[in-house]
C-alpha cells in the first residue's frame, strides 16, 4: 500500500475520518500512530475525527477531554469543532449540555452555521420542544443565515407528524418572509 498512495496529512485525515464515521477508535489511534511515524502531526481535522470517533464509541468523557487537550496543542477550536460536540451531546440526549456548547461557541466569538441551526432545531423538534425549535429558528434567520428548501421542508414535516400544526405554519411563515424557497411538495399538515 506504501508504494501507491503519497501518504500526507490529507491521506491519513481521509482514512481517520472514515474510520471515526464507524466510531473504530482503535483503528483512528492505529492510523494516529502511523501518521506520526511519517513525522506528521495531527491538525484541526484529525482531531474533530477523533474527537467524533470517541463519541461514536461511546467515550464522552475522553471526547471532552480531547477538545480541551487540542486548544493546549495550539489547535484552535472552530464551528465544525462546536458542532461535532453539540452532536455528541444531543446523540446521548443531552440537550442542555448541547445548548451549553451552543453558547460557549458563542462565548469563543465563533459563529454559528447553518449546520449548527439545523442540528439543534432537529433535535429540539424531535424532543418535542417547539419553542426552543422556534427560538433558533429566529436566531438563524438573525444571524443571516439563510435555511435551504430542505432544511424549512424536514422542520415542517416533523412538525405536522406530532404537531402542532400552528408551529409548522409559524415556521412556512417566518421562511417566506425572508424569502426562503419552500417546497410545495413536503410538509402538508
Amino acid at each position: 500500500m506504501e508504494g501507491e498512495i503519497q501518504f500526507n496529512l490529507v491521506t491519513f485525515n481521509e482514512i481517520i475520518g472514515g474510520w471515526a464515521k464507524y466510531g473504530m477508535v482503535d483503528k483512528v489511534e492505529r492510523y494516529w500512530m502511523a501518521m506520526m511515524m511519517y513525522n506528521l502531526n495531527p491538525d484541526c481535522q484529525t482531531f474533530c475525527h477523533l474527537i467524533a470517533a470517541l463519541r461514536r464509541d461511546g467515550r464522552m468523557e475522553d471526547a471532552i477531554d480531547t477538545f480541551m487537550k487540542m486548544e493546549e496543542l495550539g489547535c484552535i477550536p472552530n464551528t465544525s469543532f462546536y458542532n461535532v460536540m453539540i452532536c455528541n451531546f444531543i446523540s446521548v440526549k443531552d440537550l442542555e449540555e448541547a445548548i451549553n456548547w451552543y453558547r460557549r461557541m458563542l462565548d469563543k466569538n465563533c459563529n454559528p452555521d447553518a449546520n449548527t441551526f439545523k442540528t439543534l432545531i432537529m433535535a429540539f423538534l424531535k424532543a418535542r420542544r417547539v419553542s426552543y425549535a422556534l427560538e433558533f429558528f429566529d436566531k438563524m434567520i438573525v444571524n443571516g443565515i439563510t435555511p435551504s428548501t430542505r432544511m424549512i421542508t424536514d422542520f415542517i414535516e416533523l412538525l405536522c407528524n406530532f404537531g402542532p400544526p400552528y408551529a409548522a405554519m409559524m415556521i412556512y411563515k417566518r421562511a417566506r418572509k425572508v424569502e426562503c424557497e419552500v417546497s410545495l411538495k413536503g410538509g402538508c399538515c
